[in-house]
């Protein structure tokens, strides 16, 4: 750890010490990281963004804007991550940045008693070239992390059986819930489990009980992005507690979300519009710190193409909110867009005439006759990358 991020553990105890400031030693703390961003900002081509206002930056001013990416007296790490016009957004993480996550990541895991090096299964990445594969396997040893890029359940098993000592599992939460099926299926036991956590994929609430059974553990999220870093995990009732020492997040009043990096020197992060619609509270049941996400309601990205008209594809989460509160019906689905008027709809399991007669009736209700909704038993096959819920190939 120390090799690659030297101020990783300077980092660390200066997180855990904020987290005993005063209101106004936190709000001081806040405007001095604040002005060191705005001022990192000054060197870039892209509008210059403020803090507060309700002017958002958005991927694409990223994707095109150049700058001075480069921190004095520190390393920086190559990012990539893909932009909503297609276009891949690329850009340097300064080495400060880069410990922040990584030592906010493991406060989060010491609170269920797991260490940095504890074995970890690690779903995350794809299985890459010869060279590249190499030094993954090197870095993985180094961190007593394991990792699967197959998902064919015999390998699962196989793996799951040889692995079934490890204390965390985090990854894409698809991943982590193919593992959870198997060890249900052949009754695998892991006994020294601290932590399951998902990252960079939706949660649905079959995940979460599959994990519970396969586990005997919580299923807890972790939210974020490679732009934006870390900005929150969850408690024990499914909240995103913020990290407030790391982000500054806002909502407009669609309640969509702004989030601003206080740490993202190398390419600073200001109003960003990270494309999802959240919402917002200052305080949890749990007794945790707030301000809290209370929920995610999805991505703003690609349309739904009906005959006449196009529909954003946060539609999908609310018809299944409405499945799950109106009529207790929770089902793990990809939806896939092929042509203008017609939308297939994959689940992993066959549902019944009931779930299927509800299901088109609360389709209906959101899409009326301009599309047609087809009903898939199966779900795309699952690859190494990250699962969607909303396909277009239109």
């Amino acid at each position: 750890m120390f090799l690659r991020n030297p101020s990783y553990f300077k980092v660390k105890k200066n997180l855990y010490a904020l987290s005993g400031l005063t209101f106004e030693q936190r709000r001081s703390y806040i405007r001095a990281r604040i002005d060191i961003i705005e001022k990192a900002s000054s060197t870039w081509t892209y509008p210059k963004f403020k803090v507060g206002t309700d002017v958002p930056m958005t991927k694409e001013d990223l994707i095109n804007a150049e700058g001075v990416s480069g921190v004095k007296n520190q390393k920086h790490f190559y990012c990539e991550t893909s932009g909503s016009s297609g276009e891949v957004l690329k850009f340097s993480r300064n080495e400060v940045w880069d410990s922040v996550n990584r030592a906010s990541i493991d406060i989060f895991k010491a609170r269920f008693g797991a260490l940095p090096y504890d074995k970890t299964i690690y779903f995350w990445g794809i299985s890459s070239g010869f060279w590249a594969g190499k030094k993954t396997r090197f870095l993985d040893l180094i961190m007593n992390r394991r990792r699967i890029f197959t998902y064919n359940e015999t390998e699962l098993l196989k793996f799951a059986r040889k692995n079934n000592d490890s204390a965390v599992i985090e990854g894409y939460s698809s991943s982590i819930n193919e593992l959870a099926k198997v060890c249900i299926k052949y009754d695998v036991k892991f006994s020294n489990i601290k932590l399951v956590k998902a990252t960079s994929e939706k949660i649905f609430p079959e995940y979460r009980s599959n994990v519970r059974k396969a586990f005997n553990v919580q299923l807890f999220g972790e939210y974020g992005s490679a732009e934006t870093g870390l900005i929150g995990f969850e408690c024990d009732v499914n909240n995103y507690h913020v990290l407030k020492n790391n982000v500054m997040v806002t909502v407009d009043e669609h309640n969509e979300i702004y989030v601003t990096n206080l740490w993202s020197e190398s390419f600073p992060v200001i109003n960003y519009r990270l494309g999802d619609y959240v919402s917002i509270s200052p305080h949890c049941s749990c007794g945790l710190d707030g301000p809290i996400i209370t929920s995610i309601e999805g991505r703003v990205g690609k349309m739904i193409l009906g005959y006449s008209d196009s529909y954003p594809s946060l539609y999908l989460y609310y018809v299944f909110k409405v499945l799950a509160v109106e009529y207790d019906i929770e089902l793990t689905y990809v939806a896939v867009q092929h042509k203008v008027g017609e939308l297939f709809i994959h689940f992993e399991r066959n549902l019944t005439e009931k779930e299927s007669r509800l299901l088109l009736k609360v389709f209906k209700s959101y899409f009326g006759e301009d599309l047609i909704s087809y009903i898939i038993t199966g779900l795309p096959k699952k690859t190494g990358k990250k699962r969607k819920d909303f396909i277009s190939h239109v």
